[in-house]
Formats: C-alpha cells, sequence, structure tokens
C-alpha cells in the first residue's frame, strides 16, 4: 500500500482510483491524461518537460555500440561527458567523424579552424519528443597539438578547454547560445580536435587558442609579446642597453587593444611640424 501511495501525488489532481486487470490480477491505478506530463510513461519517474533523464542516458548507452572514435580512452571520455545531460536544452557531446565537416577553413599554424558541420548538432526537440539534429551548423575546431598519443595530463588539458568555455557561457550569459559539441579527429595529422559552437572564436585567439585579455577587442597579449619579439631583429638603436630597455617595456605591454607601445624612434622619424616633448638624456 505504500508503493501505492507513492504513486499518488498529493499536488496531483487527476488522481481517479483504482482497477484490477481481470486476466493478470493485477491492480491499476487509474489517472487523468495529464499523468504522462509528469511521469514517465516508460520508467515512471516524475519529469520535467516530458523529458526522463533515467530514460535518455538508457538510450545513449544502448547507443555506444553504434560508434566509436578508435581510442578506449576517448570513447570513455566522450561517454562520461554524456553522462552529465541534467535538462532537455543540453547538447550531447559526441564523436563526429572528421568527414561530416565541410568548407575547412584552415590557415597554417592557427589553432582554430572554422567549418561547417553537416549532421549537427544533437539536441532534444520537446515538441517531438525525440532527439533531432539541425544541419549545416557553422562551428569552430581547436585542434589539441600532439595529442595524437594520449595520455591522462592531455585528457585532463581538454577537459579544462571545455570548462573554461563552459565558465566563459555563463560569464557572459551566453548558456543558450554557446556550445561544446564534441571530439573529432584530423585523418592527416592525427590530432584531436574539439568542436565547439561557432561563438568560440569571439573569446579566444585564432592563432593560438588563449582566451583573449579583451573580447571585445581580441585582443591576445601572447600573440601581441611574440609578434614584439619576431621584431627585435628589425630594428636597433646602436646601443645594446638601450635596446634591452626597449624590449623589456615592450615585453611588458597590456594596453588590451589600446595605449601605444615603447619603441626606438629614428630621428629622422621625428615630424618637426609635431608636437612632442622631448627631453635630453
Amino acid at each position: 500500500m505504500n508503493k501505492v501511495e507513492s504513486y499518488c501525488d498529493e499536488n496531483f489532481s487527476g488522481n481517479y482510483g483504482i482497477s484490477q486487470n481481470p486476466d493478470t490480477k493485477d491492480y491499476i491505478l487509474v489517472f487523468s491524461q495529464d499523468y504522462l506530463k509528469q511521469y514517465c510513461k516508460v520508467c515512471y519517474n516524475k519529469y520535467e518537460f516530458e523529458w526522463c533523464k533515467t530514460c535518455q542516458m538508457n538510450i545513449l548507452k544502448s547507443n555506444f555500440a553504434n560508434w566509436t572514435s578508435g581510442n578506449r580512452n576517448i570513447n570513455s571520455f566522450i561517454q562520461k561527458m554524456q553522462s552529465k545531460i541534467n535538462k532537455p536544452g543540453d547538447i550531447i557531446f559526441e564523436w563526429i567523424p572528421y568527414n561530416n565537416f565541410i568548407n575547412v577553413k584552415e590557415i597554417e599554424g592557427n589553432c582554430l579552424i572554422t567549418t561547417i558541420w553537416k549532421n549537427a548538432p544533437f539536441y532534444y526537440d520537446i515538441s517531438k519528443k525525440e532527439w533531432t539534429r539541425v544541419s549545416y551548423e557553422k562551428t569552430c575546431l581547436r585542434n589539441i597539438y600532439n595529442s595524437q598519443y594520449l595520455t591522462d595530463k592531455l585528457l585532463n588539458e581538454v577537459e579544462s578547454y571545455l570548462l573554461d568555455y563552459e565558465n566563459e557561457r555563463q560569464r557572459y550569459n551566453e548558456s543558450k547560445k554557446c556550445q561544446n559539441y564534441g571530439v573529432s579527429q584530423n585523418p592527416y595529422t592525427k590530432n584531436y580536435i574539439l568542436v565547439f559552437d561557432i561563438k568560440y572564436i569571439q573569446f579566444y585567439c585564432e592563432k593560438c587558442g588563449n582566451k583573449y585579455e579583451n573580447s571585445y577587442s581580441k585582443w591576445c597579449q601572447a600573440c601581441q609579446i611574440n609578434y614584439f619579439k619576431n621584431n627585435f631583429t628589425n630594428w636597433t638603436s646602436g646601443n645594446e642597453k638601450i635596446d634591452d630597455l626597449i624590449q623589456e617595456e615592450q615585453l611588458k605591454y597590456g594596453g588590451h587593444g589600446h595605449g601605444t607601445v615603447f619603441e626606438w624612434i629614428p630621428y629622422n622619424m621625428i615630424n618637426p611640424l609635431w608636437k612632442y616633448h622631448m627631453r635630453r638624456l
């Protein structure tokens, strides 16, 4: 009787009564049709939005045999990410074959790549009560360099990228627009690739993959410092100590896309018509 009482939700007004199957002799609880809006018709667990986490997890687990990355560690990682779904709006993190990408715009040396995912992404359609896809989605691929041979350290690094983007999404209140889609692998380099929505390139540098210091101006301090370093051989004051001073000041530059860069200025580049204050050293 306790079990029967547990099924009769006191907050649900459609508890009609009890009947009995004459053939099996099993007792039956009778509810209004609205019962199915609050309780799963497969496992009878209570749910919201007619979406049952228990049943959805069982569907994902039963589908494990239908895909593989070819790497046991990657498979386990994807399965772990899939187990984190908690609501119907969550995108399913998955293995994405590289041939599902078209118009791959790859620039040599760049960490981030833009492309179109033909069969993307996997999401739950509440009105149809089923998983479906939106075809031809613009996406951003992040190269994981030297990942041909996976280690636990490398997998932790991969997970940190996903978590960092999760935090960035929440920071800018972009949770419904920014998504982690899954993992793929470049068939030529054998490097693994993380697949994000196209908004990823608004927060992370296309060249090095570091988070922008300023996402509005797309200011990447690491790339700017590398630019200064690579340019050191293109100028000299003629005095080693002066050169060292200028280089030191340039490497401290943190203008976030604003301000001026301290530099060596040849005297003949100073226009006498411009207003400067020059101080003799």
